[in-house]
């Protein structure tokens, strides 16, 4: 799922996950993802959540929009080295 401003996040809810877990991308290199605002993919935020947990699954991703939706966080991932 393409956010806007450079961020992807691609999320699954499955069986196999105990818990929810989750990691984040800073890419290189921008790549290509066809995104609405035609902005290149820099930023990756991985959502896996266990099947049964629809409810926290969709307040998870309204967080991350609500929270990288904001100049700032964008803008302090892309200056961090690590």
């Amino acid at each position: 799922t393409a956010i806007g401003h450079g961020i992807i996040i691609p999320h699954i809810r499955s069986q196999a996950a105990e818990e929810t877990q989750a990691c984040f991308l800073k890419l290189k290199t921008p790549i290509d993802f066809g995104a609405e605002d035609k902005q290149p993919i820099d930023l990756v935020i991985g959502l896996v959540v266990p099947q049964t947990n629809t409810t926290q699954h969709l307040a998870l991703l309204n967080g991350i929009c609500q929270e990288f939706g904001k100049p700032s966080l964008r803008n302090a991932c892309r200056a961090a080295n690590d």
